[in-house]
């Protein structure tokens, strides 16, 4: 089983809460509001990096705004809404 830290079950809840149809998220204080999770850009990026190895997310590009990633286990497609969900039906994959 996965075990996630405080900041990666954070993190992980605000990615689920807005992910839309792309199943992609940008790494950017421009994209996500890391003054309501407590992060200052040096921590989000760790804690990206953390989901990355823990195999949630998966780095995919990179544009104008920033690094994307995207679920290794769709969020949207399994209707995904929270944390516990999510590395329950990753577990089960």
């Amino acid at each position: 089983m996965i075990t996630l830290t405080e900041k990666e079950t954070l993190l992980a809840q605000h990615l689920i809460d807005t992910t839309d149809d792309s199943e992609a998220h940008i790494c950017s204080e421009d994209w996500i509001d890391i003054k309501s999770l407590g992060f200052d850009v040096k921590t989000l990026k760790g804690v990206f990096g953390s989901l990355v190895q823990k195999d949630l997310l998966h780095y995919t590009d990179t544009n104008e705004n920033g690094e994307i990633y995207r679920w290794t286990h769709p969020v949207c497609e399994n209707d995904i809404k929270d944390v516990n969900e999510l590395l329950t039906k990753k577990e089960r994959a």
